[in-house]
């Protein structure tokens, strides 16, 4: 291949991973100052319940679908003129609506057995998962497509409009929620108007029955597992909050900032998922260097947490503690969690064994981790609940970089 070739696919896919990074920046700072605003406005019990129901609705996201949408990213790369596309896509939008009453009437249900007007004020966020489930299956197209930069505007009306609303003065902690969850609500539909008009025609229905029914209508579950193996995890400080609000308040804010430390991380692996498909399998040291390349930065990122945890006081309240040692501890969590997820876009651009174990593996993960959380942090409080987040998330990265490497020697 010439050298010129090789040259200009080195500076789009680096072009590429800055816009994506810059984008996932943005996403992340914006997220931090919605907990932060959160965090101030609430008491840590109610913060650990709205956090909980923010972690639950991404949950739902990643669990509707049952791996569609990564199907679709997988079959856009490989073939961008796949004809099951358009039929996969209006598949999917009727898990969306589905996804979106459900969640209404559990709200619903939810607030008439415990009288938790917190429950009822989450409501309009209804509205954000149905708008939200297609910008996600946009932004993944935008990318393949080599027009990360569209993620930038998304971003910025999904979380930067929630920033708007929750600077609006609130008198109660019911109005501090209904700001956030209408805040939810108008970012996704503003995101959603904003990429509707960038994204391909096959895509851009909002409505899944126009046509007449799908003809095609598959499900991916090795997808779906690791998918909602990523998510699942951040259910643990709902598991633990109910077994003890206290200490499940003080674990919850820096639970919650394990994910924005890995936005580098995540932006290259979707940048590089692409060529990853195209490609196939690589050899070990090039696994081997492409895992350690991504822990730098969300090392680094880590680092600086722990360093700055002791402030945490002084910027979002004196309650807050008791949740500075959870918080550099955690940031070991992101460490093994960031290498977890390099290793997760690798196998997924694999054949469907290494699709299926990397997402059975996560998921198992998933689960291990708020079971073991749960019950560390009822034993030996936030600390022990931060601990039980480390050890359960090693074996994970361990059995993905185990079957990554295995992998690399089969096709070798």
């Amino acid at each position: 291949m010439p050298e010129q070739t090789l040259t200009g696919k080195a500076q789009r896919f680096r072009r590429q991973a800055i816009l994506t990074i810059a984008a996932r920046g943005i996403w992340a700072v914006l997220q931090v100052v919605v907990l932060i605003q959160l965090a101030r406005g609430l008491s840590p019990s109610s913060f650990a319940l709205v956090t909980s129901l923010m972690v639950v609705l991404y949950v739902v996201v990643a669990l509707n679908g049952l791996g569609v949408d990564q199907l679709i990213q997988l079959r856009r790369s490989r073939t961008p003129d796949e004809s099951s596309l358009e039929d996969l896509y209006r598949w999917r939008l009727q898990f969306t609506y589905l996804s979106a009453i459900v969640w209404a009437v559990a709200l619903g249900s939810s607030y008439a057995i415990q009288q938790n007007p917190l429950l009822l004020a989450a409501l309009p966020t209804a509205v954000w998962l149905i708008t939200e489930q297609p910008v996600t299956i946009w932004n993944g197209i935008s990318v393949i497509e080599g027009r990360p930069a569209d993620l930038i505007g998304s971003y910025l009306f999904r979380r930067g409009i929630v920033v708007l609303f929750l600077l609006v003065p609130a008198s109660s902690e019911t109005s501090i929620t209904v700001l956030w969850s209408c805040g939810m609500s108008v970012g996704g539909i503003f995101s959603w108007l904003y990429a509707r008009n960038r994204c391909e025609g096959w895509c851009r229905p909002l409505w899944p029955w126009g046509r007449g029914r799908p003809r095609t209508r598959e499900l991916a579950f090795g997808f779906w597992w690791q998918q909602v193996g990523n998510q699942i995890r951040d259910l643990d400080v709902a598991a633990l909050s109910a077994l003890s609000a206290a200490v499940g308040g003080t674990y919850a804010f820096p639970a919650r900032l394990v994910r924005p430390m890995n936005l580098v991380t995540q932006a290259i692996g979707t940048v590089a998922y692409p060529l990853l498909v195209r490609r196939g399998r690589g050899s070990k040291s090039e696994l081997v260097l492409g895992v350690a390349a991504s822990l730098v930065p969300v090392g680094l990122v880590a680092a600086v947490v722990a360093l700055l945890a002791p402030t945490l006081p002084s910027i979002i309240g004196l309650e807050y503690a008791s949740a500075v040692a959870p918080m550099q501890i955690l940031c070991i969590a992101a460490v093994v969690g960031g290498s977890s997820m390099s290793l997760g876009f690798f196998l997924q651009a694999q054949d469907d064994r290494a699709i299926w174990f990397s997402g059975v593996t996560t998921l198992i993960g998933g689960v291990a981790q708020i079971c073991i959380v749960a019950w560390a942090g009822v034993h030996w409080g936030a600390v022990g609940a931060a601990w039980g987040a480390v050890a359960s998330q090693v074996p994970v990265a361990a059995c993905l970089m185990a079957y990554a490497l295995h992998s690399c020697s089969a096709a070798n």
